[in-house]
């Protein structure tokens, strides 16, 4: 018999369920698989700026919903939430799953949030899309460092996915992954 510690096995139960909510958003009863590909907000500062504004407006608009969303999220708020990721299914026609019931799940796993940290953004694409700037069919990902009685240690990240829908950007994935200190990728650190 294996004696698998606490920790180990909420950070597997929780990966069980951030899959689960992730597919919840897409859609509750077709799965997709899609190749990404993705640049970080900060190579993308650091082009000129006739390639980089219309994209950092985009980003800008994103990362306003996604922290407005969290800090809903994290006081215990979901409406917010829910509509978002009801809309985009909708939007896409996908079949919605049970938001609500899942939402809540997450709050029992993770506990209360005591703070969450801002560590990046990332402007992404389906592979082979080639101009940055035909930001109509791009996603928004931030990612945020977060910090419960369960998870103290800020090794527990939220990404919070956003696409733009009509003028509205609303979130279509909303994902814990909890990270070991030895495998977080360097583009999530403090010190980046």
């Amino acid at each position: 018999m294996v004696n698998i510690e606490p920790a180990a096995m909420r950070f597997r139960k929780l990966t069980r369920l951030a899959c689960l909510i992730a597919l919840m958003g897409a859609c509750a009863a077709q799965v997709q698989v899609s190749k990404v590909q993705g640049w970080l907000r900060a190579d993308i500062e650091r082009d000129n700026e006739k390639v980089k504004r219309p994209i950092l407006t985009y980003l800008d608009a994103a990362r306003l919903v996604a922290d407005a969303i969290t800090n809903e999220f994290c006081s215990g708020r979901d409406d917010g939430l829910i509509a978002d990721l009801e809309a985009s299914a909708k939007a896409v026609g996908k079949q919605q799953g049970d938001m609500q019931k899942s939402i809540a799940t997450f709050h029992k796993m993770i506990g209360p949030v005591t703070s969450f940290e801002y560590r990046n953004q990332a402007l992404e694409f389906q592979a082979g899309q080639t101009d940055l700037r035909d930001v109509a069919h791009a996603t928004s990902a931030v990612f945020y460092s977060v910090i419960t009685p369960t998870f103290p240690d800020g090794n527990l990240f939220l990404t919070v996915k956003t696409q733009r829908i009509g003028n509205l950007h609303r979130v279509f994935q909303f994902q814990f992954q909890p990270y070991p200190k030895e495998n977080l990728p360097p583009w999530l650190r403090r010190d980046r």
